[in-house]
């Protein structure tokens, strides 16, 4: 028996914003690296007597994973997924099938997601299978002084931190900004325009 959502039908993505970071977490052991966020905000629904603006947040993606055409759980394992109705829900399962542009990165993604739903199931299966159709613009690389050590204190400074992960980004324009208390480096390809 199908979940309530699953009868809504496929969800439209009204827009998805792809962008890179680069952490470090030596006290977790997550080692120095350049990670990938992909987040879908779909058009909203209707769902138990409210209205709700879902959700497709996929995390800790790397460069190789976003230069793919076709992506799914079991190839990016150390990506984490959640969909998003009011609360994040845990993904159990998921794949996206991309469009590429020109110079490589996601321009449009289709999802195919199976979530640990923790709602009220009434009888049904907690496996809520939703998917959908999004746009994605990738929006650069930024890199938060405080994410690693010692922290940068100039573009150019984090500009080589993020090189040996992406030598490209030697090419592309940098932005810095403080964003509450903590300098923030963000980098765009050329023929993208820094945001103010």
């Amino acid at each position: 028996m199908s979940h309530e959502i699953e009868t809504i039908g496929p969800l439209e993505g009204l827009s998805g914003q792809l962008y890179g970071y680069l952490m470090e977490n030596p006290s977790t052991g997550l080692q120095r690296g350049l990670y990938f966020n992909l987040l879908i905000r779909c058009d909203a629904i209707d769902y138990n007597g409210e209205r709700f603006e879902p959700a497709v947040l996929i995390d800790w993606l790397t460069l190789q994973d976003v230069r793919k055409r076709h992506l799914s759980a079991s190839l990016a394992k150390q990506a984490e997924g959640s969909f998003y109705t009011g609360a994040h829900d845990e993904l159990n399962d998921w794949s996206l099938d991309f469009e590429l542009d020109r110079d490589g990165w996601p321009e449009s993604a289709h999802f195919e997601l199976e979530v640990n739903y923790m709602e009220n199931y009434n009888g049904h299966d907690p496996r809520l299978r939703v998917s959908g159709d999004s746009p994605v613009s990738f929006t650069g690389i930024g890199l938060s002084a405080d994410s690693v050590k010692p922290s940068p204190r100039t573009s150019e400074e984090a500009r080589s931190l993020i090189a040996p992960f992406y030598p490209l980004i030697r090419q592309w324009n940098s932005q810095s900004e403080d964003v509450h208390g903590c300098r923030r480096f963000n980098f765009v390809p050329s023929r993208l325009r820094v945001a103010d």
